[in-house]
């Protein structure tokens, strides 16, 4: 089922970049050995220190510290200064060089942050959430590559979890790569078979890479799964001002009544509809939508999704590539801010 909030481009930045075998091998290797600029620091931090452990504590405390408190309120000179006094205090803890690195970055010393945070890594290895946290800054400055050299390190060495390869996605869509970013979704409904969002991000990649009928397949999935649940999050959320779905249909067929030209209240009603089985209904709300709108993808995503259950096939496909299509184009003339995740 799509979602019902107003439509806004895809653009996951909720996708990553390709690299040769030869860097992969050269990546595990680094997470099994160390950062090599750092050897003495490992040896000199890492006895006796709890945070070279396996927990995500780690990051939580380094965010929690003073130096942090007073960055995020816009005190930089002073957050420095607190962050100067922890690395006096101990240049050898993870958590310090990690706090340090991300006050220094937030104050627009991005060079000096990464090298502290590249140390925190460095001292401790076997943290996971260490690195991740690097990776997520590389990805932020931009540095595409080794940012996927660092999650593709975490993919290796931790096969069943999902994070590092959901980065790796938005990267990759990011750039546009989406035969590549189909390939990193595609792993994570492997080792996640619940994942909705992973199933329709797998089916619209492929979909973009040219294998429309494989990419609806796997949309379509993923909304199946989303609505094995009940009604899905954004559903859930236009009911309650409501109380009941009899009442939530009872008010968007008035809006539909008293709107005649806004497909909005339509596309609501039938995406209900939809999701407590109306199909018939939501397919006659979706075209009169499709020809108020003809240009939202949302609504020929959604019309797709109908006919699809409806036994349209050919019609189904024919909505879908459209709405990608349409999709795309919107995403070159608005390009999508990081962290929106599209439907």
């Amino acid at each position: 089922m799509q979602n019902i909030t107003s439509y806004r481009p895809e653009s996951i930045g909720r996708s990553f970049l390709s690299l040769e075998a030869l860097a992969a091998v050269i990546c595990m290797f680094a997470f099994w050995t160390t950062i090599t600029s750092f050897d003495a620091e490992i040896k000199a931090g890492e006895k006796g220190n709890e945070h070279t452990m396996d927990t995500p504590e780690v990051v939580q405390k380094a965010e929690s510290l003073k130096p942090m408190q007073l960055a995020r309120a816009g005190q930089y000179p002073e957050a420095e200064a607190a962050a100067r006094e922890l690395l006096k205090k101990n240049s050898h803890d993870v958590v310090s060089n990690l706090c340090a690195g991300n006050v220094f970055i937030l104050a627009g010393s991005t060079e000096d942050g990464l090298k502290l945070i590249k140390k925190a890594v460095a001292l401790a290895p076997r943290n996971r959430y260490v690195r991740f946290a690097y990776a997520s800054k590389l990805a932020d400055m931009g540095n595409y590559p080794e940012a996927i050299a660092q999650y593709q390190i975490l993919s290796k060495a931790h096969e069943r979890w999902v994070d590092p390869h959901m980065q790796v996605a938005q990267i990759l869509l990011k750039q546009d790569k989406n035969a590549e970013a189909a390939d990193e979704f595609g792993t994570i409904v492997t080792i996640d078979s619940n994942n909705s969002l992973a199933y329709k991000m797998h089916g619209l990649c492929l979909a973009r890479a040219g294998r429309g009928s494989d990419g609806m397949d796997e949309y379509i999935r993923g909304v199946t799964i989303e609505n094995q649940s009940g009604l899905p999050d954004a559903l859930k959320a236009l009911v309650s001002d409501w109380g009941t779905v009899d009442r939530a249909i009872y008010e968007l067929q008035q809006q539909v009544n008293n709107r005649p030209d806004d497909y909005v209240p339509k596309l609501r009603l039938a995406q209900l509809f939809a999701n407590i089985g109306q199909g018939r209904d939501a397919k006659d709300l979706l075209l009169d939508a499709r020809r108020e709108a003809p240009s939202n993808p949302e609504v020929h995503r959604t019309l797709a999704v109908v006919l699809k259950k409806l036994g349209e096939n050919n019609q189904a496909l024919s909505e879908f590539m459209l709405s990608v299509a349409l999709e795309k184009a919107q995403q070159k003339q608005d390009p999508p801010k990081a962290g929106s995740t599209g439907g």
